[in-house]
């Protein structure tokens, strides 16, 4: 007798598992269009992705903005940075050169100043300026280097062949914007333009005449 009541224990399990109320497929997918559910779950979804690229769009914009690196400040701060130290390199070499011909006297003079050392600094200045806003374009890294190669070549030839005072006086301004130009070019200009400066100072390897390095020693 307990066998009978086992079937329809487990038979009235099975009618109570079955839903209250059948909807057919057809009649399932009907009530989603009317209802719009799913154009609902997609807007929210597209909404989602959009704020996430505005917040991802936004950090970037903000690491641009705070951008540590000396590539990141403003070109008047670039200029600063790198117009003062130059400018004191020059006075500095400039005096070291009254020094060396025993003309210091003439250093101090106001004459000097306004003739020679302010209109070299502000151009210094201007040119450091202007060439940051384009420096990195590959017509003003050849400009860098065949700047960079006649200013080392007078360096050498006025410092040697040519060392009058007159000429000499020169050399603190050359010297001044020859590293300007050679720290601002990327590293194969530079390293090309230091390579044919140095070639000329010994030059004396393929003339067969001695070389300036070797005069000088």
């Amino acid at each position: 007798m307990s066998k009978p009541t086992q079937r329809k224990g487990k038979g009235s399990k099975k009618e109570s598992q079955k839903p209250l109320l059948e909807i057919s497929e057809e009649e399932q997918r009907r009530i989603i269009e009317q209802t719009g559910i799913l154009h609902k779950l997609k807007d929210s979804s597209d909404n989602s992705h959009g704020d996430a690229d505005a917040d991802a769009d936004a950090d970037a914009d903000s690491e641009l903005e705070q951008d540590p690196s000396f590539e990141g400040l403003p070109i008047y701060v670039q200029t600063l940075v790198i117009g003062i130290p130059l400018s004191v390199l020059y006075v500095g070499l400039d005096y070291l050169l009254h020094v060396q011909y025993d003309v210091l006297s003439s250093f101090y003079s106001l004459d000097r100043v306004v003739q020679a050392h302010l209109p070299t600094i502000v151009s210094l200045f201007v040119v450091i300026y202007i060439s940051s806003l384009f420096k990195k374009l590959f017509v003003t890294q050849v400009a860098f280097t065949l700047g960079s190669i006649y200013a080392g070549y007078s360096l050498v030839y006025i410092s040697v062949e040519d060392d009058r005072l007159g000429q000499m006086l020169k050399t603190p301004g050359i010297a001044a914007l020859w590293i300007y130009m050679t720290i601002q070019m990327r590293l194969e200009f530079a390293m090309l333009s230091g390579l044919i400066v140095y070639l000329y100072y010994n030059r004396g390897w393929f003339t067969g005449e001695n070389s300036i390095a070797s005069n000088l020693n």
